[in-house]
């Protein structure tokens, strides 16, 4: 099979609720998943002016952007509660269950928690909603 471009809204985006389940995070437009690293710097005296190090530590993000979801009785995309709620949490009950899945079946599983975005919105726009979570640990 031929390999092909992916479009981003074909991507699945989860989160484990209360009951143990994966729910669908909806509303979303945009999502960027991300890694960084810290480096122990390793420079010495005989590193003839060259900068040295060795990684350190690896760690990942995911960033999810929308817009908010309501109806018309106040009840909330099932998603964006349940991260919404991980928000609000501190110490180890801050930290929820999510899951990737690209178009071609690939899941990847990961721990971490969550820092909100802002919500907002001018006179004409639909309210923006979205979250940053921070992986812990890693990546299944």
């Amino acid at each position: 099979m031929p390999v092909v471009r992916v479009l981003a809204r074909e991507w699945t985006i989860q989160v484990k609720n209360s009951s143990s389940v994966f729910v669908d995070v909806g509303g979303i437009n945009t999502f960027t998943f991300g890694g960084g690293k810290t480096d122990a710097d390793t420079t010495g005296f005989d590193s003839e002016g060259w900068g040295e190090h060795l990684v350190a530590q690896r760690g990942r993000t995911l960033t999810i952007g929308g817009f908010f979801l309501e109806d018309e009785a106040g009840v909330r995309d099932a998603g964006q509660a349940v991260i919404d709620e991980l928000a609000s949490k501190i110490g180890a009950e801050a930290i929820g269950d999510f899951k990737l899945t690209t178009p071609g079946g690939r899941v990847m599983e990961f721990s971490g928690s969550v820092e909100p975005a802002d919500v907002g919105g001018g006179t004409n726009d639909v309210t923006s909603w979205g979250a940053t979570i921070t992986v812990t640990g890693n990546v299944a």
